[in-house]
């Protein structure tokens, strides 16, 4: 028999807003007990205070959420790393020699795309689009700048009218010498990151980047908040790149978001927040309606929350949360929150 979950949703109070059921819709009521290797199905409803259904109860174009969270969800263990985007290629197998090497982003662009620039003994080699008559793609050109029209040398191209070049496919232009290249690409990343590594450590291994150029060719000064939630803020001003991060090593297993604070323009910083939060011991992402309601399941197998119990050597407390969608615009209400109990076992 399912279990039933009824949503207050006047209730300003969030911790107060899970109640008996839509016959006693002021009547508190507790979250009920997960197992841990169980499934739980359970008919989830939502009351307003005119003692009926809340209009988005079951309706068509509202999604239910529902999820069990550590009680602290910052990194308690391991490292991370951060990087720039795509900042740099490997050039390599090509028959001129002399263009094989590391091409790396430069601020320059030509014909409003990115320019990569490598310097062979002071010759230098470009990956640039170009956009004019035949040469309406990414080449590998020899020139003296990077805006130079045309090129001193046009060796390689790969045929491609996109937004970067292409890893393979490239053949040989007029100037150039079988083979062919392949392209590497390779990302600017910070060295690892303790889990609790402080605003100046952070800092340090971002500005260190690029020859100590920093991400996307600027310092930053980061602030931080508390493990797993800092902000950067980049010197040079302008639009940047969204740094990202990669989070795999952090204990518990955890996700990572990338925000713009304030977006940079001609006279703007701009300022990424980046925050690391534990995943989910439990997360349900839909539900079947039914009358004036959704059938939710609730799983309780999974390894996150083997991972909890185990640490904890025994029954844990938590935190839940539900959510209702609504899927055109994808805002997201929050509209009950309170304590769960996970069960080690019956």
């Amino acid at each position: 028999m399912a279990q039933s979950l009824t949503v207050q949703t006047a209730r300003s109070n969030l911790h107060a807003a899970l109640v008996a059921g839509v016959s006693q819709p002021y009547t508190p009521k507790s979250f009920p007990k997960l197992v841990f290797g169980e499934t739980v199905t359970a008919d989830l409803y939502l009351v307003d205070d005119s003692n009926g259904y809340d209009t988005r109860s079951g309706a068509t174009g509202y999604t239910p959420r529902l999820s069990v969270t550590l009680d602290d969800q910052t990194p308690k263990d391991g490292t991370f790393t951060i990087s720039n985007g795509d900042d740099s290629y490997i050039v390599s197998g090509a028959g001129t020699t002399a263009a094989n090497g590391q091409y790396d982003l430069i601020e320059t662009q030509f014909n409003n795309h990115p320019v990569w620039q490598y310097s062979n003994n002071g010759t230098l080699y470009f990956i640039r689009r170009e956009t004019h008559g035949e040469h309406n793609v990414w080449h590998i050109v020899q020139a003296d700048s990077a805006t130079q029209t045309p090129a001193n040398l046009y060796l390689y191209s790969d045929g491609n009218a996109g937004s970067g070049p292409n890893l393979t496919g490239w053949t040989v232009d007029d100037d150039g010498a079988a083979d062919a290249p392949t392209l590497t690409l390779l990302i600017a990343t910070t060295s690892l990151l303790d889990y609790d590594a402080s605003s100046t450590e952070i800092e340090a291994a971002l500005n260190a980047l690029h020859n100590n150029q920093g991400p996307g060719y600027s310092t930053v000064s980061v602030d931080k908040f508390g493990n797993g939630a800092f902000s950067v803020r980049f010197d040079e001003l302008g639009v940047q790149e969204l740094l990202t991060a990669d989070v795999s090593a952090i204990r518990p297993i955890s996700s990572v978001s990338v925000s713009r604070i304030v977006s940079g323009n001609a006279t703007k910083h701009e300022e990424q927040l980046i925050l690391i939060n534990a995943d989910a011991l439990v997360q349900t992402t839909s539900g079947v309606e039914i009358t004036n309601g959704w059938t939710v399941t609730i799983d309780a197998t999974g390894t996150e929350i083997l991972r909890a119990i185990t640490a904890a050597q025994g029954d844990i407390s938590e935190n839940f949360t539900i959510e209702i969608v609504e899927d055109s615009t994808q805002r997201v209400d929050v509209v009950a929150k309170g304590p769960v109990i996970l069960l080690a076992d019956h």
